[in-house]
């Protein structure tokens, strides 16, 4: 829910102060996509129902659960997007099944929980795995052209 004076919007739910879209026009500037606010939402709505989806309920890992609620997802996949603009949905989504399937085969032995897989002190496994899944595909499409040229000259 925001709140509004004439000039400042507050997030109730993360607390941020963003000036408002009156304020913009007072200043004579543009209002930015960021005011978008309501298809933000939903976009990190979704985004955390199908994240959360992936994840196997009722599995322990130490003394947590590896399914975390979504309180805590969506405040660390907020800020994982604002850290990391570039990565999409799919991609975040991607990274996250290809860990859980990784893990799966070992019984879900050693698995981080879903919000410290966004991110932990810092550090970001669900970063690494997209990197990673960029660089296999670097590499699947090299192989291709390779092949590609090999079958050529044959």
């Amino acid at each position: 829910m925001l709140l509004q004076s004439n000039t400042l919007l507050e997030d109730s739910e993360t607390g941020i102060i963003q000036l408002s879209p009156d304020a913009y026009d007072l200043l004579g500037k543009s209002t930015p996509n960021v005011f978008n606010q309501k298809a933000h939402r939903e976009r990190i709505e979704k985004l955390v129902k199908d994240y959360l989806s992936l994840w196997p309920a009722k599995i322990m890992s130490g003394n947590r659960l590896i399914k975390q609620g979504p309180g805590a997802i969506r405040k660390k996949l907020t800020t994982f997007l604002r850290k990391y603009p570039k990565y999409t949905d799919e991609e975040i989504l991607a990274a996250t099944q290809q860990y859980i399937k990784k893990l799966r085969q070992s019984n879900f032995q050693y698995m981080i929980s879903s919000d410290y897989f966004i991110e932990k002190d810092g550090v970001s496994q669900l970063e690494a795995y997209i990197i990673a899944m960029e660089s296999q595909k670097i590499i699947g499409n090299a192989n291709k052209v390779l092949q590609s040229i090999h079958e050529r000259t044959l």
